[in-house]
């Protein structure tokens, strides 16, 4: 009887060692995986699509140095502030989501991160989308230093 439940154990704690190193080597070896939203908003931005950027976007966005304001009109933004959507074509970036429940039921907020370097300092430009039951919207960018 003790031999069976030396057995089992051995049995119970080799099948728990196992999955919990399977399930590390997958937390580190996750490809890359574009989000498709994100990469039709760069491809407007590239093509200078204002009509689809404006029809996606909250009526005011966050902004990173925007006449010392944090928040401007979509049209503003997208007339003198483009150039902060812009990120080379194949450059990788991080997706966080959050669920959250918002005005309109269950809703999903996105930031899209992408790491950079000038010189020493190290600072991250994150690009927030809000999906909920009307659609997708873009809310802005920020950075972190």
């Amino acid at each position: 009887m003790k031999t069976n439940l030396h057995q089992l154990m051995f049995i119970l704690i080799v099948l728990f060692s196992s999955c919990a190193n399977s399930s590390s080597d997958e937390e580190t070896e996750k490809p890359f995986v574009k989000l498709e939203i994100w990469e039709d908003i760069q491809q407007a931005v590239r093509e200078n699509n204002i009509d689809y950027l404006l029809e996606i976007s909250k009526d005011k966005l966050v902004c990173i140095e925007c006449k010392g304001e944090s928040r401007v009109e979509k049209k503003e933004f997208y007339a003198n502030y483009i150039h902060q959507l812009k990120q080379p074509e194949n450059k990788e970036y991080t997706v966080y989501v959050n669920q959250f429940e918002g005005k309109s039921g269950l809703e999903k907020e996105y930031r899209i991160n992408y790491a950079a370097e000038s010189g020493s300092i190290k600072y991250n430009t994150i690009y927030t989308l809000v999906e909920s039951r009307h659609g997708v919207q873009f809310e802005g960018v920020f950075s972190v230093p």
